[in-house]
């Protein structure tokens, strides 16, 4: 599992460092991105379908990630949440939350189960507040869900940690919130 990685500019030397800094998409800190953001007794960080031995998913084929689930923040604007579903109706897919909320940092095993309502996302350039056109280097990016167009929400993520290390999980496509009440018995058992 990988719990930590190391930030690359570090290890840099100027004039390389701010060359390199000069450029980067992502303003905040730490500036080189993070994926280690599990917290034990929280719904926030990477959980593997229980049983898979986490990276080592089916046997470590082409679809590892198919048992993988993260509830993160965005890596260009981490104000932005993000859940990372490997299988999608047969595809791997990012989706934001739905006004950012709740944050999965604050999700323990006394709030019970929890929805967060999918929609996709985009940026918009913080200094003008148009779209970012994903082609040109700009200074500072906001991250946007995309709640303003038909059908915006593609579907509900239930949520429920039900040990320090445990988390109950089901998704309900094409759903909203206020549809879904409770788990089915297709609700899954992730861990870390």
């Amino acid at each position: 599992m990988k719990v930590h990685s190391a930030q690359l500019f570090d290890y840099l030397k100027e004039p390389l460092k701010s060359q390199l800094l000069a450029h980067d998409l992502r303003q905040a800190e730490p500036r080189f991105g993070k994926i280690d953001y599990d917290i034990d007794g929280r719904a926030v960080g990477n959980w593997f379908l229980e049983g898979t031995g986490a990276y080592d998913n089916h046997g470590g084929g082409e679809d590892y990630w198919a048992g993988h689930r993260s509830l993160v923040y965005d890596a260009l604007d981490p104000s932005g949440v993000m859940v990372s579903i490997g299988d999608w109706q047969g595809q791997a897919l990012q989706f934001g939350v739905k006004g950012n909320s709740p944050d999965p940092e604050d999700v323990s095993v006394d709030k019970g189960m929890v929805k967060y309502e999918l929609v996709m996302t985009d940026y918009l350039v913080t200094s003008t507040g148009q779209k970012w056109d994903r082609q040109h280097y700009v200074n500072g990016l906001t991250f946007v869900d995309i709640d303003n167009v038909p059908s915006a929400v593609k579907g509900v993520l239930a949520v429920q940690l039900i040990e320090s290390r445990k988390l109950k999980v089901e998704t309900f496509l094409g759903k909203t919130a206020d549809q879904v009440t409770g788990f089915t018995a297709a609700a899954i058992i992730y861990e870390r």
